[in-house]
């Protein structure tokens, strides 16, 4: 008696599970894709129920991707077809999206797939591209690696990167689709989260050019604290003041503060050697804030700290 008690509710739990619609292909897979592109497929949709089906709505959830059936009144055994759309914007990786159908039957779920790499025919690695973090007296380097993925004959022919501070050095490798360069950050790198462009010029119809983000971690013996720097919070219209030191400042001049807006007023060193200055920001409005305050010294930006404050309506 208990087993057939509970074959029978396996069994209607299957059937409470069976959806209304019939989806061919089951998935929509779009295989593996670049950045940036609308893709588009078509899916059969067939009434299964054995009555008449409304179809009411579709959702998604990701504004990436889209689809609508082409009637919404199906006869028992009847199909329509569903155009399918999928932006794959700047998403990396394997990517699922789900439509769901709803009708007066019930609802049916439908999964969207792709691979997306940053180029359609071109896998870089590493991806994410991250240097190694390093010290601003030093430099440091890491190779990137441009791998051609379809059948013709395509290289890298060279490289530059949008920053002075950071060098791409194309190596040169006979016989080898894709190629490789070498990134070499320079000792005039400012301290901070650091970010750059590096653009690869190709002999790909397609793309032309590789354009990559390239996070550059630079660490700087000196020290800001606090860091970050929250300011007290105040009424727009009203004056934010703080303090802040900076220690281990190893240049032959002493550091000067850019504020892009406020000011930052030195107040002196300190017997330790600490650095003191007193940062002002005034806010116009209510809401938050944050900009960076730079520690320069003669020649280039060392380091960077934000400056956050939250202001209050009058």
């Amino acid at each position: 008696m208990t087993m057939r008690i509970v074959f029978t509710l396996g069994l209607l739990a299957a059937t409470a599970w069976a959806g209304p619609l019939k989806f061919e292909p089951g998935d929509v897979d779009f295989g593996t894709k670049g950045q940036n592109l609308r893709l588009e497929a078509e899916v059969k949709l067939t009434n299964t129920t054995g009555k008449e089906l409304q179809v009411l709505s579709v959702s998604s959830d990701c504004s990436c991707t889209a689809g609508e059936p082409k009637a919404k009144t199906l006869a028992p055994g009847a199909s329509t077809t569903m155009p399918v759309a999928m932006e794959t914007r700047s998403y990396q990786g394997a990517i699922t999206r789900r439509l769901t159908v709803f009708t007066s039957a019930g609802s049916d779920e439908l999964r969207v797939k792709v691979m997306i790499r940053a180029f359609e025919n071109w896998e870089v690695v590493p991806m994410p591209l991250m240097m190694p973090s390093s010290m601003r007296s030093q430099e440091a380097s890491t190779v990137v690696s441009a791998n051609y993925l379809g059948a013709e004959n395509i290289t890298v022919l060279g490289a530059t990167t949008d920053r002075a501070w950071l060098r791409a050095e194309h190596n040169v490798e006979a016989g080898r689709k894709g190629g490789s360069v070498v990134l070499r950050k320079l000792v005039t790198a400012p301290a901070g989260p650091q970010q750059a462009q590096v653009f690869l010029k190709t002999n790909d119809p397609k793309n032309p050019q590789l354009a990559l983000k390239v996070f550059v971690p630079v660490v700087s013996a000196a020290k800001v604290a606090p860091n970050p720097i929250i300011l007290p919070t105040v009424k727009a219209g009203t004056a934010a003041v703080r303090e802040v030191t900076v220690s281990g400042w190893e240049e032959a001049t002493p550091p000067e503060a850019k504020l892009a807006l406020g000011s930052v007023e030195a107040k002196g060193r300190q017997p330790n050697g600490d650095y003191v200055f007193t940062v002002t920001l005034t806010p116009t409005a209510a809401g938050m804030s944050t900009q960076m305050l730079q520690l320069a010294d003669a020649s280039s930006v060392l380091i960077e700290v934000p400056v956050i404050l939250k202001a209050e309506a009058k």
